[in-house]
Order: structure tokens, then sequence, then C-alpha cells
């Protein structure tokens, strides 16, 4: 998938197609849609909020960052109230800064908000894990590999909990498979098709 934020969509590179981003897709299905036999895996090329919403609905096969972090909440993940606040206060400053800037360079404001939200993403992790490695062992059984490439070292514009919840399956799969889930500084230079469904 390329997702590359706003503006006109481009759905493809050479011979290969993708969904534009209101299209139905197959990623919530059982290995993204492809056959059994046929073991699917999965690249998301953006950084965007549509790459993040591609990535947690690739990797768990649910409809949106809502049912995830319902899920873990009902599984008796916490955090203490200053936790949640501290991070939407992060939030609000950039969008705050945002108004404040010409956005000719926002790399620092995303930096931040980055740096915040993977540092909490973490802790949060770490302070769960108990409760959330079951959970996320269940559900992320029978999904395929998926991988987020994005060309710089923090994420675009995204809402908070489509951020926070990347960064802590990003964790679990580092954790559990040691799998590097998430690339920075990467870019996609072609496409070459193995076949079709």
């Amino acid at each position: 998938l390329g997702a590359t934020g706003m503006g006109q969509e481009r759905t493809s590179l050479g011979a290969f197609r993708g969904w534009q981003f209101w299209d139905n897709d197959t990623l919530e299905a059982p290995n993204c849609g492809m056959p059994p036999r046929t073991p699917a895996r999965v690249l998301i090329s953006g950084a965007g909020d549509g790459a993040l919403q591609d990535f947690l609905r690739a990797v768990t096969g649910l409809a949106s960052a809502n049912d995830l972090w319902n899920r873990l909440v009902t599984a008796g993940a916490s955090a203490p109230p200053d936790f949640l606040l501290n991070l939407l206060a992060a939030e609000d400053q950039l969008k705050c800064a945002y108004a404040w800037t010409d956005g000719s360079d926002d790399h620092d404001l995303l930096q931040e908000i980055h740096d915040c939200t993977l540092a909490a993403a973490s802790l949060w992790y770490a302070s769960n894990r108990r409760v959330l490695t079951p959970v996320l062992r269940g559900m992320l059984r029978q999904r395929p590999d998926v991988a987020l490439l994005h060309p710089c070292s923090h994420f675009n514009k995204a809402y908070l909990l489509n951020r926070f919840l990347v960064h802590v399956l990003a964790e679990h799969l580092r954790v559990e498979r040691a799998h590097v889930a998430i690339r920075d500084r990467a870019t996609i230079d072609s496409v070459v098709g193995v076949g079709h469904l």
C-alpha cells in the first residue's frame, strides 16, 4: 500500500495497482484476503494517518484504532489519568504550534510528537505487558507479517490514538517476534508482482 498523504492519490507503480483510500479492501480479512495457501506479506509505504490506520488493520484484523483500544482496555490494560492527559497535552501543543507555522518545515514539530508518543507507548506496553501479551498474541496469531516504511524519522500528520497504538504494536512485535515492523528513512523504488489473486 502506498499511503503518501493528502493530494492526488497515486495507487499504482508500474504494473502494480493498489486500492484508493475510500475503496473497500481486504486488510481486515483473514490472511488479508489472500488464499490460505499463500501467506500474505503486507508492505505499507507512508507515514500519515491513512498508513497508520492500514497498519493497525492489517496487523490486528480489526476495523479501527478504537476497536483495538477497547479490546486492550477491556482485557485490563490501564494507565494513570496523568499519563493520558500528558499525551493529549502534547497533541494539543502540536496543533497550536501548527497554527503559528507556515507549514514549510514541520519536521521538528512532528519529531517531537513522535518521540513523545513512542516513549509513552513503550512505557505503557511495559507496564501492561502481562495483560497485553496474551491478548495481542491471540489477535496476531493468524495475521501476516506487516511492514510500515516511511521516508523520515517520524510519522506525518495523524491522530494521536493511531500513533500511539502503532507504536504499541511495533513494540509487541519487536519483543515477541524480534520483528522490526516499522522502518524509518525508507522508501520504495519499485514493485515487482509475483501473481494475482
